[in-house]
């Protein structure tokens, strides 16, 4: 019996340890609001594996409400030379209320990433003051194990 109950504990460390880690999104402005206004890269997305940058699948959605209408857009993503690090450029309008997806795959897994933009489609100030100097954030993140369901896109969306 002591044998089983050490071999069953045993196990379940190298289950949980085999497992740690999986798939995961990270997103970054990337520029300035001026070089966003000129179509130049707005994000820096990272695909993980295991917790290491690493060149995974990645597709990612614009979803929005322009002036009252739903919108859907989907959005290039390009790979860079630094491992598991992608180019997204701002291809969604200005106006209206914007949230961007990203999802990843390996290993049978998905891996969601909701990126919530601030009003009007851009990125939020780190404060009043530095607002003219051009240092802006994400609004908010949040991290969905598989696809992001639409109704959750909708209480984004409606803020």
């Amino acid at each position: 019996m002591t044998k089983l109950l050490l071999l069953t504990a045993t196990l379940m460390v190298l289950t949980s340890t085999a497992f740690a880690g999986g798939i995961g999104l990270h997103a970054d402005v990337a520029s300035s609001p001026c070089d966003i206004a000129r179509g130049g890269v707005a994000l820096k997305v990272t695909t993980l594996d295991c917790g290491t940058p690493r060149h995974l699948s990645l597709q990612g959605r614009a979803e929005g409400i322009v002036n009252g209408k739903r919108a859907s857009l989907p959005l290039e993503v390009r790979k860079t030379t630094t491992a598991g690090v992608y180019d997204v450029a701002a291809q969604w309008p200005a106006s209206g209320r914007w949230v961007l997806v990203f999802t990843t795959s390996r290993y049978g897994q998905n891996q969601s990433l909701i990126v919530d933009l601030g009003a009007d489609g851009g990125f939020v100030p780190v404060s009043p003051k530095e607002t003219s100097r051009g240092l802006f954030h994400i609004a908010r993140t949040e991290t969905v194990r598989g696809k992001v369901a639409t109704a959750r896109l909708e209480e984004l969306l409606k803020g």
